[in-house]
């Protein structure tokens, strides 16, 4: 996968966006942003995966990427890391 190649714009806080650059061919869908830990989790339907990417776009990689079909939504809970 082609990293950081696909800019993305997505809603991040109180009237704010959040712009990160995915793979080329990303299809993000659901997002959630763990603020205390910096990273911003994403489902893909395009390569059916979940990933993670830093909020400085300096790292990413893929969390979970078999037995997925389309995944969409996506949360985290920073209390439990």
């Amino acid at each position: 996968m082609n990293l950081l190649q696909k800019k993305s714009t997505f809603p991040y806080f109180y009237m704010q966006t959040l712009t990160v650059w995915l793979p080329t061919g990303a299809t993000p869908d659901g997002i959630s942003v763990d603020q205390v830990s910096g990273l911003l989790f994403y489902t893909d339907t395009g390569y059916n995966i979940i990933a993670l990417i830093t909020l400085e776009g300096t790292y990413s990689k893929t969390v979970i990427n078999q037995d997925l079909d389309e995944p969409r939504a996506i949360v985290t809970n920073p209390q439990t890391g």
